[in-house]
């Protein structure tokens, strides 16, 4: 049985989605020893390399009324052409859902990397 690979990728403007990635990994590889989780900055990783992964953690916050994070915002038509067929994804997202409640979009984000 092949080991499963797991790639998290993220864009981080103030290092919080960073920080936030990098406690997830945390805990998963304690979780899973045998387990390595490489992390990725969408600011100098291509989205295509999501290819490489069977499961997919995408850190994606907002940015003042809802907007996408910048590395997120210039990369984003990129999301269209990923295959995403056989993959499991998650997203995890930081924002100020208090705050900008009309403005949350991370449902609209998990539904644009959905493929049925």
């Amino acid at each position: 049985m092949s080991e499963v690979s797991i790639g998290l990728f993220y864009g981080s403007t103030t290092c919080y989605t960073e920080m936030a990635a990098e406690k997830i990994k945390a805990q998963l590889e304690r979780l899973s020893p045998h387990i390595n989780i490489p992390m990725f900055d969408i600011k100098d990783t291509p989205l295509s390399n999501i290819a490489n992964y069977d499961i997919v953690l995408l850190g994606i916050s907002t940015w003042d009324f809802g907007e996408l994070q910048e590395d997120w915002e210039s990369h984003w038509s990129d999301i269209g052409a990923i295959d995403f067929t056989g993959k499991h994804a998650a997203i995890f997202g930081l924002g100020d859902q208090l705050g900008y409640a009309d403005w949350s979009k991370t449902q609209w984000y998990a539904s644009r990397c959905h493929r049925t």
